[in-house]
């Protein structure tokens, strides 16, 4: 939130809303996050982790979906590729040594969205 905030972004809701959801590691919960984001109508979904991505990309075709901690986009069916990854998707790739397997950001939404959606599967434990 910090770096939203420097870039002029207040997440506080005066240019800038984001609604944070943890799914805590339950795909059925992934689900409800992603009717939510749906009915809400926001602008961008932040998906982090493969799981996340792929519920809100099985959900929505037209709200622009920024991944991360996702390995590999195209195995993961959330791409065609990643010269061209021909969907609402894109972010970048936690793949190990890293290998230039980052989507073209720009393809994706808006230049300044206004409401935000961000779900993590992480369970805590």
């Amino acid at each position: 939130m910090a770096a939203l905030a420097d870039s002029g972004l207040e997440p506080g809701g005066k240019n800038i809303i984001v609604d944070y959801q943890n799914a805590q590691g339950d795909a059925a919960n992934l689900s409800t996050i992603g009717d939510r984001f749906l009915a809400k109508q926001v602008d961008l979904i932040l998906a982090i982790a493969t799981p996340a991505a792929q519920s809100v990309a099985a959900k929505t075709g037209t709200i622009p979906i920024l991944g991360t901690a996702v390995t590999d986009y195209v195995s993961a069916r959330l791409v065609f590729s990643n010269e061209n990854p021909g969907t609402n998707v894109s972010g970048t790739s936690d793949l190990n040594p890293h290998r230039g397997a980052d989507l073209p950001i720009e393809a994706v939404g808006p230049p300044t969205p206004k409401r935000w959606g961000a779900v993590v599967h992480f369970q805590r434990r």
